[in-house]
C-alpha cells in the first residue's frame, strides 16, 4: 500500500478486465480530490533541539546540565464542544498555523570516592580496593496545560460534569509534545570493586576463573 492509499484509506486499484479510459477516470478522480486530502491530513513538522555538556567544579565533582526544547508546527488544530441533546463531543478542525512548544532542564552531580577495604591479618587475600560514585539530579519541565498557551482544552464529558483537559492535537502526526509539568529529585550510588590485593607469594588468579 503506498503513502497516498495511507491518507485516503482508499486503494487504487488496477483491473486487468477495465480499459484505459476507465482507469484514466478513476486516476483523474482520485487526483482532483488530492489537495483535499493533504488540507484536512493532521500533519505537521516537528523540531528538537538537545543542549548538553559536563564540567568540574570544587576539584572533585563533575557537574553535567542539560536542557532540551521541543516544538511542532501545524496548519490546524481542534476545537471541542460538548452537545447535551446528543450526550456527544462534536470535533471542529480550525485552520490556523499552531505552534506548540515544551521545554525541560536537568542537572547532575556526581563525584568519585576511592577507598581500600582491609582483610585481617594472614589471610590470602589482604585489600581489595574499591571506588564509590555518588550521583545525585535534579529534573524540570513547567506545566503547559493550562489556558493561557492554549495547547489544552478544558472540555466537558458528560451531564454529570465531569471534566478533562484535551490536547487541541489529539491524534495529529507528528505527536505534539506533552507539555505536562514534572520535577523531581534523584539520587543513585554505585560501587565499583577493582584491583584485590594478595598476600606476597600467592598466585593470583587469573581473569576468568
Amino acid at each position: 500500500m503506498s503513502v497516498l492509499d495511507i491518507l485516503t484509506g482508499d486503494s487504487l486499484e488496477v483491473d486487468q478486465n477495465r480499459d484505459d479510459s476507465q482507469l484514466n477516470r478513476q486516476a483523474a478522480d482520485f487526483f482532483k480530490n488530492f489537495p483535499e486530502v493533504v488540507r484536512n491530513a493532521r500533519i505537521g513538522i516537528i523540531h528538537n533541539i538537545p543542549i548538553s555538556t559536563t564540567m568540574k567544579i570544587f576539584k572533585y565533582f563533575s557537574l553535567n546540565p542539560s536542557f532540551n526544547y521541543t516544538e511542532a508546527w501545524y496548519p490546524q488544530r481542534l476545537n471541542y464542544t460538548y452537545i447535551p441533546q446528543l450526550e456527544a463531543v462534536s470535533v471542529d478542525t480550525i485552520r490556523r498555523f499552531s505552534r506548540v512548544y515544551a521545554y525541560s532542564a536537568a542537572a547532575g552531580l556526581t563525584t568519585r570516592i576511592y577507598g581500600t577495604f582491609n582483610f585481617k591479618k594472614g589471610a590470602r587475600l589482604q585489600a581489595i580496593r574499591h571506588t564509590i560514585v555518588p550521583t545525585v539530579s535534579f529534573g524540570y519541565s513547567p506545566d503547559l496545560s493550562g489556558d493561557r498557551v492554549g495547547f489544552f482544552q478544558d472540555l466537558q464529558l458528560n451531564e454529570e460534569g465531569q471534566r478533562q483537559r484535551v490536547s487541541r492535537y489529539l491524534g495529529f502526526d507528528p505527536a505534539a509534545p506533552a507539555g505536562r509539568g514534572a520535577q523531581g529529585w534523584s539520587a543513585f550510588l554505585c560501587k565499583i570493586f577493582l584491583r584485590p590485593r594478595y598476600e606476597a607469594g600467592v598466585i593470583q588468579p587469573r581473569p576468568g576463573r
